[in-house]
Formats: C-alpha cells, structure tokens, sequence
C-alpha cells in the first residue's frame, strides 16, 4: 500500500482535490485509502484503484475506467489516466482498447485536458524508448494544448523547444539556435501575460507538473484552492470536485 499512496500523493489530478478537503499529509492519504478517514467518494474511488494497482487486473482497470465515465466523473478519469495510462504507456497491463476509451472521453470533454494528457504519454513514451519521433510528437501535442489555453503545457512546450535548441548548439548549428530561441520568446509572450493575469487552476491543468522549477508558482495557487477563492471549471461549467 505504501508505494500506492506514494504515488496518489504525487498526482498531479488529485492534487487540488487533496488540498481542497485538507489531505495533505501521506498519513491522512493512507487513512482515506484504508477507510479510517471519512469522505466516502474519494475513499472509494482510490480503494478501487489500489485494488487494480495492486493485482495490475487489466479487466478491474476496464471497468474501473468505464464506470467513471459513464459518471461524467472528468477528475476521476484523468487521475485513472495518469497512474495507469500516462504513466505506463508500454505497458501490456494497460491494452491500446483502454487507452483509447480514455482518450476519446477527454477528448469529448476538453481537447485541452486530452492534449495535453496524450503529450505526457507520449513523453513518458520517449523515455522509455528514446525515439525522437516521440519526442517531437509530445512537443506538438503540448503546443496544441497551449494554443487553447493551458499555460502549463505552454511552459513544458518551451522548456523541451529549448532542450533540442541546445542540441542544435551543441552540434554547431548556432544561427539556427539563436533564431529559434528568439521565435521561441516571441510564441511565449502571450502566455507570460495570461500566466500573471488569472490564477484559476484550469488554465493551469497539471500545474504541479511545475513543481520543481516553479515551486513559488505552485505555492502560490496552492494557496488559493486551500482559501477557497478558486475552483475548478471546464468549459463554462464546474467540473466535478465534489469527493
């Protein structure tokens, strides 16, 4: 159990929803997870999950998924996504069929939230294989997620651009280096000005993805979802944050 509460503790879906009910430490997450702590929704929910985590049932991680969409429940199905799709993109536990149910749901409900979580895969992908191709295909899927509004896609964007701008440096390639940083500052301006012009947690989906270059940032709307003063919102109407 220990591994799987570190994990929930570390997901960035949950994260607000943690804050918002004052679950902060891994102690009161473990207490949710086992029922000696009382918000009967969300200890169901990551009890469901711990189950399949533990026995990797490829038809639990099934059903699990299908009810929560059948629920509209959004939140319950990215942080499905994130620990069992997004983290796992190779793995045979997770089958292309349960992927794709996933995908084709966010992409019903927020083109953000699935390009977004497509570029992760993709990227956690990367990893494992090394391929540019994936690589390049994550960039464009978190430029997409940028374009519609996701300042923290738009960040992750800028940062992977630089990475292979320095490649391009170090190969000897300088002009191009330079041109492409300044385009790349040039695409960014818009998004520094949204970044200081609203806090609300949506256009910053995943920000605790920013965690560790942006922990002031972080701190900062943290804050505002323990106070109250934002809430989550998709596309005009509150998305479910009710556990």
């Amino acid at each position: 159990m220990k591994v799987f509460v570190e994990n929930v503790c570390r997901s960035s879906v949950l994260r607000p929803i943690l804050l918002k009910n004052g679950f902060e430490p891994d102690e009161q997450v473990a207490h949710l997870v086992d029922g000696r702590m009382v918000n009967a929704e969300l200890g169901q929910l990551l009890r469901e999950m711990k189950s399949v985590y533990e026995t990797e049932s490829r038809n639990g991680l099934d059903k699990m998924l299908e009810e929560r969409i059948a629920e509209d429940d959004i939140l319950g199905v990215c942080l499905i996504g994130e620990l069992f799709i997004e983290a796992s993109p190779s793995s045979s536990f997770c089958t292309r069929d349960i992927s794709d149910k996933y995908e084709d749901y966010l992409e019903s409900r927020s083109p953000v939230y699935a390009s977004f979580s497509r570029a992760k895969i993709k990227l956690n992908q990367f990893y494992i294989t090394s391929e540019e191709k994936d690589l390049i295909e994550a960039i464009e899927l978190f430029n997409r997620a940028k374009q519609s509004g996701n300042i923290t896609a738009s960040i992750i964007y800028n940062r992977l651009q630089m990475a292979r701008l320095r490649e391009r440096r170090m190969r000897g390639e300088r002009l191009g280096y330079y041109l492409g940083r300044t385009a790349l500052f040039f695409s960014m301006i818009a998004t520094l000005w949204d970044s200081v012009e609203d806090v609300t947690p949506n256009r910053w989906w995943r920000y605790s993805e920013l965690t560790e270059f942006m922990p002031a940032r972080v701190k900062s709307l943290d804050d505002e979802l323990r106070s109250g003063k934002v809430s989550w919102r998709l596309g005009g109407t509150k998305a479910k944050i009710s556990y």
